[in-house]
């Protein structure tokens, strides 16, 4: 277990490096756990649900978005002469056509 450490100051200082030291030495998860309750804090002095944060919600609605051809896809690429998308264009001349795959 960590020692208990206290620190007391003025309300008005602006010194954050206790603070911005104390929260890097905690474990990731404990200061997960931290945000997370300070938010449900926050939800309930707002009188929100708590319990239900804004995004875990039930999907009731999935769109695909545009998508472009295979050979649209090939001549972009080829247009644009970027390192990245010469090996792009590469693998995706060398890979064969899958209906739905790129």
């Amino acid at each position: 277990m960590k020692p208990l450490v206290e620190r007391y100051s003025d309300l008005n200082s602006r010194d954050d490096d206790w603070d911005i030291d104390f929260w890097q030495s905690q474990d990731p998860h404990l200061i997960f756990e931290a945000v997370y309750e300070m938010l449900k804090d926050y939800l309930l002095m707002r009188g929100c649900n708590a319990d239900e944060f804004r995004l875990q919600r039930t999907v009731e609605h999935f769109h695909r978005g545009s998508t472009i051809s295979r050979e649209d896809l090939i001549l972009s690429k080829e247009m644009s002469g970027r390192p990245q998308d010469l090996i792009d264009l590469a693998n995706l001349k060398n890979r064969p056509f899958q209906e739905g795959v790129l």
